[in-house]
């Protein structure tokens, strides 16, 4: 995606960064369920059997971008006195956990991604320094109720006391990214945002093919991040309960629609569509 604005830029960025780690956790889930009985070995164990002219007696080997650790079949060869293999088992129990916590990630990563992804207008609208008069309806709405939020009675003394002037505060008093979003993320909640500052999502295309997103699947992902964040349902019990290629819609699911706020908020920055028409 071709972004021109560098505060949007910057949360794609980041985005982009997150929803890497978060596949490549996926893909580790998802091997381990497809290794009978997975142990972890250490590092220094691995880098020091390179494959080379041997390369079938590391057959057993199963390899990722971690960098402490790596995964492999029990059946160990080369457990020697010289050479011990520390090693751990990944039992089941914990495997469930590990499938659960894919919930917990891919809801971080959409919270995150859209509270940065709306601050993107903050802090345009900030550096190209316009005043309220300047925005459209809606941003002057939004910067309003924020500031009538903030003005609490004793920000009324403060300024008061210190004959402060209000104006000076206009932009940030009452906002707060990190306050924009608390474990309410789905698909309704980022419609009523992007309805509230005026943006259209978009669904991005890759290769002339939309990336679409079911609304139910976003709305299950805050869920159960909620009922695993207030101990409501053990992370045991969600892992039992998650089949293996549901974690391929899931993350599918939040890629798109985040995609799709992308795209609608690039064209909305790109046109200005936070000013006032005139």
């Amino acid at each position: 995606m071709e972004i021109s604005n560098a505060n949007l830029q910057f949360a794609y960025e980041n985005f982009e960064t997150r929803l890497q780690e978060v596949k490549n956790y996926v893909v580790f889930v998802k091997k381990l369920a497809d290794i009978t009985s997975p142990v972890i070995v250490s590092e220094s164990f691995v880098n020091q059997h390179t494959i080379g002219d041997n390369s079938s007696a590391l057959d057993w080997f199963y390899t990722f971008n971690y960098p402490i650790n790596r995964v492999i079949h029990t059946s160990i060869s080369r457990n020697t006195e010289s050479n011990p293999v520390i090693s751990h088992s990944i039992d089941r129990g914990l495997q469930k956990t590990l499938r659960a916590s894919t919930y917990l990630l891919l809801y971080n990563l959409m919270e995150s991604t859209m509270s940065e992804s709306i601050d993107a207008i903050h802090e345009t609208i900030k550096e190209e320094g316009h005043s309220l008069l300047d925005l459209s309806e809606k941003l002057h709405k939004v910067i309003l109720q924020s500031f009538s939020k903030g003005l609490t009675e004793e920000k009324v003394s403060e300024f008061s006391r210190d004959n402060g002037d209000v104006r000076e505060r206009l932009f940030d008093l009452g906002y707060d990214k990190k306050k924009l979003f608390s474990g309410n993320i789905d698909c309704g909640v980022i419609k009523i945002y992007c309805k509230k500052y005026g943006i259209q999502i978009s669904p991005y295309r890759y290769n002339d093919t939309p990336l679409v997103w079911d609304p139910e699947v976003i709305k299950a992902i805050k869920q159960k991040r909620n009922s695993l964040a207030h101990g409501s349902e053990s992370f045991a019990q969600c892992g039992q309960n998650m089949p293996i290629d549901s974690i391929d819609d899931n993350l599918q699911s939040v890629e798109a629609v985040l995609m799709g706020v992308f795209n609608g908020l690039n064209n909305f920055l790109t046109r200005q569509k936070y000013l006032r028409a005139p």
